[in-house]
């Protein structure tokens, strides 16, 4: 029977985690927020411009609580486990994450219409895989992490 004690122990947690201090968890703790951040002010200007467009209304504070949702989700690689049990390799992967998108936004921004949060899902995921990554370097190579 494993003992359950000496895994919650601080150097067994740092060293699962891959990271021998604090200053590791610091970084990951920062690159969260960052993450948050960024991806709350492109999915912000997103839906501003579709809202805009299709003329509805959009609250931008539930940009950044639907960012934190995606974000805790991807940051232990829920769409990654459940999207490996998929037989469509990396295109279950992406479509899984076109769900998750439709999903967090239609609960946070109900007042789209079905097709509206379809399109807006699939472009936020394509801008989560080609703008973010980009975006994110840039700042955090302004923190130097």
């Amino acid at each position: 029977m494993a003992d359950i004690s000496s895994l919650l122990s601080p150097e067994n947690i740092l060293q699962f985690a891959g990271m021998n201090d604090a200053m590791g968890w610091l970084g990951v703790g920062v690159n969260f927020l960052i993450n948050i951040l960024v991806g709350g002010i492109i999915l912000v200007a997103i839906l501003e411009i579709f809202g805009h467009h299709w003329g509805e209304h959009i609250n931008p504070v539930n940009a950044f609580f639907a960012v934190f949702i995606a974000t805790l989700i991807n940051m232990f690689g829920i769409t990654g486990i459940l999207s490996s049990l998929l037989p469509l390799g990396y295109y279950g992967a992406v479509v899984l994450s076109v769900v998750v998108w439709f999903v967090l936004i239609k609960a946070f921004f109900s007042d789209l219409e079905i097709k509206h949060a379809g399109i807006v899902s699939i472009v936020v995921v394509v801008a989560n895989m080609l703008i973010l990554p980009s975006i994110m370097g840039f700042v955090l190579g302004f923190l130097n992490l």
